[in-house]
Parts: C-alpha cells; structure tokens; sequence
C-alpha cells in the first residue's frame, strides 16, 4: 500500500473503533454496566450497549425483557422543567392508559409512568442536580410487570442515582 493511499484507508478504518469508544463513554452505559441486572433481566441477559443519543440497553435473551437508562445533562433549571413537561405530557396525552405516580425515594420531583392493563412496561424518572435520569422497563414477550419488579426498577435507579457525582 502506498504512503497516500494508508493516509486515507487508515483513518477510515479507525473510525468505528474511535465512535465506539466515544458511544462506551456515555454516562448511561458506564452506571448501567455497573448496576445487578440479574435480577430484572436474568444471569443470561446481553452485556449494556448504546441506544440513542443519551441512553444504554441491556435485554434479556429470554424471554424479551428490555431496560434502558438514560442520561440527560444541562442547566439545572432546565433539566428540571423538562422533567415537569415529561410529567404534564404524560397527564395529558396518556392519562386513559398510564398510571402516574410519586417516587418519593427518589426526590420531589421524581415519579413513575406504569401502563394500566396488563403493564409490559414502566418508566422512572428522577432529577439529580442537573441530571435528568431516566429508567425504562419493557416486558413485550412476557408476563406483565408486577409490583415487586416495578420496585426493583425503583432500587436500580436509585442505584444509577448513587452512582452520578
């Protein structure tokens, strides 16, 4: 290979190496691969990888169970009035088929979005300085959601939550 053509080859081949290495830094997927997923997801879940801009997923390879966190940073005030829009939205547009209720545990403003029928998933969500953190659960191919694995996803975000400086 020549001098000029390893100065455009070499560069192309290192860039997937170098985006992968700057999508692993992302806070979601650091805390996730530290958090005990075992319990929600299974000894056999897939190791955390990125998903979107902000978040991480692990699933379970059986039966189907998904949990994504997600990360947002900003300005405080900011990330706290995002955080109460989240809450007005889901009032709003998704009252018939969501139960929204406090998470005390996790703050004042922190609370939990479960679906009604039949739950297959939840969502968390929590502030912690100027961090808005986000916890997902997703049961599509299995038995609903219960109450003991709705608080387990509670402890694991409280865990995320420790876990940011």
């Amino acid at each position: 290979m020549s001098p000029k053509t390893a100065l455009v080859v070499l560069p192309l081949l290192l860039l997937p190496a170098a985006y992968a290495v700057a999508q692993a830094d992302r806070p979601s997927c650091a805390i996730l691969k530290s958090l005990d997923l075992k319990p929600l997801l299974g000894a056999d879940h897939d190791a955390p990888v990125p998903f979107g801009k902000d978040s991480c997923r692990a699933e379970s390879n059986s039966p189907g169970r998904l949990i994504i966190l997600a990360v947002e940073e900003g300005n405080a005030a900011e990330i706290k009035q995002s955080l109460a829009t989240t809450k007005k939205m889901m009032a709003q547009h998704r009252a018939k088929e969501v139960t929204i209720a406090p998470e005390a545990s996790l703050g004042p403003d922190a609370f939990s979005v479960r679906e009604k029928a039949g739950s297959r998933g939840i969502e968390v969500y929590a502030l912690k300085g100027p961090r808005f953190v986000n916890i997902q659960g997703s049961w599509p191919n299995s038995k609903p959601l219960d109450d003991a694995s709705a608080r387990q996803l509670v402890t694991l975000l409280k865990a995320a939550l420790d876990k940011l400086p």
